[in-house]
């Protein structure tokens, strides 16, 4: 038998330091503790955390003695990767003696210096007070919450913001963000401060790419947005999938937009612009990722410079909304 599998069936055995008649020591407030499993990364509770391992809370079966997983654990903005062997279970029916939750303890295996100082430090960190709330943060947070669905609002951005405009507002905001994580912060507003940054990154995903924000700005009647869209080059086959499930959803739309485009082609073939503006802005609020449409209004507009078709409402259009993240 191979020395490693051999030292693993001895450990999964042994009495280790971690074994105890049950897990009942809480980790310090903030630690966030993922395992890999075959399946891909799964966030656990972990609970009698030390320098030589855990035990992790489990729901569903627990994987067997002996194996060695990928650990990532994560506390105040500082994160560390390891692996670590399943050394014990404590099952179903030893949980609901002891009343615990069933789970597993994991040794870290062979771990380095530099582990074992990161975890003392953790330790050490999570027996302090919590620092009090950073008064900046907090409104800087209120700010942020009030533009909870809304990406443009959340960067600063105008509906019809070009892309480099949107990449350089989100950068602009992670960068802000990035200076409170050196700060010292209660546990729940790093909480609130990764989030944000995660919504910014959603942000800068959604906008920051012809084919998501095409997506996006046609459910909000954003034409603005999606000429911007069509000027990058989005093609029109890549579209087409977006616009089909967009049609689905509201049946009888394409018809009614067809009608109105075509009342729109009459009008300007009659050299009137500004009806047939009208009607062709009305047709694409039914079925706004119909490219071809859209391209032939947006030059029907330069070339009818001066006249102000009546467009659906877009919101914040032609005012520059105020940043929830920049001063």
């Amino acid at each position: 038998m191979p020395r490693r599998c051999t030292a693993l069936r001895a450990a999964a055995h042994a009495e280790p330091v971690l074994e105890a008649p049950a897990p009942r020591v809480a980790a310090p407030e903030g630690l966030d503790v993922r395992v890999r499993l075959a399946e891909g990364w799964a966030r656990v509770v972990a609970n009698d955390v030390s320098v030589d391992g855990f035990f992790a809370a489990w729901d569903g079966a627990l994987p067997p003695l002996a194996a060695r997983l990928g650990v990532e654990l994560s506390f105040a903005g500082r994160t560390v990767t390891c692996e670590g062997d399943v050394v014990r279970h404590v099952t179903g029916d030893e949980a609901r003696t002891w009343g615990v939750a069933a789970g597993a303890f994991i040794h870290f295996a062979e771990p380095a210096p530099a582990l074992r100082q990161w975890v003392a430090w953790m330790l050490e960190e999570g027996r302090r007070p919590e620092p009090r709330p950073d008064g900046e943060l907090a409104r800087l947070l209120a700010r942020a919450a009030e533009a909870a669905k809304d990406p443009y609002v959340l960067l600063g951005a105008r509906p019809d913001a070009d892309f480099e405009e949107i990449r350089r507002r989100a950068s602009a905001a992670l960068r802000r963000l990035e200076g409170f994580r050196a700060r010292p912060l209660p546990s729940g507003q790093r909480r609130a401060l990764e989030a944000l940054r995660g919504r910014v990154e959603s942000a800068r995903c959604t906008l920051g790419e012809p084919l998501s924000r095409a997506g996006f700005d046609a459910v909000r009647g954003n034409l603005p947005g999606l000429a911007r869209c069509v000027e990058a080059g989005l093609p029109d086959e890549e579209v087409e999938p977006l616009r089909h499930a967009f049609l689905s959803a509201r049946p009888g739309s394409e018809a009614r937009a067809r009608a109105l485009f075509t009342q729109g082609h009459a009008l300007e073939a009659q050299r009137a612009l500004r009806a047939a503006l009208s009607r062709y802005a009305n047709a694409l609020a039914l079925d706004p990722l119909n490219v071809s449409w859209l391209r032939h209004y947006q030059e029907l507009r330069q070339r009818a410079q001066g006249l102000t078709p009546s467009m659906p409402p877009v919101p914040h259009e032609g005012t520059m909304p105020p940043s929830a993240l920049l001063p």
